[in-house]
């Protein structure tokens, strides 16, 4: 266990802050972390899933990325957007991103990712009924 959350937290320490985003906190084998530009974001969310897909002891990464207002307080983030970034995480597949279905139209013409409309809607708890994007590295 403590060579796992070495390794992961060495490798997504180095993806987001090579990025130039702002780690906010690592807790056990989940990252937050923060950046003004959806687009970098998901480039990020990406770079973590490929990163780690190589690292063995780790198991198939999925992440859940939103974009909105948020309060800093101290060093930590809270807000809405948090949340729903994280009720994302949770229905998100190994291997994917999931992110509302509002960010669609932002993703027009991305050649690099492979885009999916998830069919449900899911009732994510703190934010009621949500249309959900899987997003993943284009083949």
């Amino acid at each position: 266990l403590s060579t796992f959350l070495r390794d992961f937290e060495a490798h997504t320490h180095d993806v987001v802050t090579s990025a130039g985003a702002r780690l906010v906190k690592l807790i056990g084998d989940e990252v937050m972390f923060v950046t003004p530009d959806l687009d970098e974001a998901i480039a990020i969310a990406v770079e973590l899933l490929d990163r780690l897909e190589t690292v063995d002891i780790v198991p198939p990464v999925h992440c859940g990325v939103a974009h909105g207002p948020t309060v800093t307080v101290g060093v930590d983030v809270f807000g809405p957007t948090v949340n729903l970034a994280s009720r994302l995480s949770e229905v998100s597949r190994p291997g994917t991103v999931a992110l509302d279905r509002k960010a669609e139209t932002h993703l027009d013409g991305r050649e690099d990712l492979h885009v999916r409309r998830v069919r449900r809607h899911y009732d994510l708890k703190g934010v009621g009924r949500t249309s959900v994007l899987l997003i993943r590295p284009a083949d």
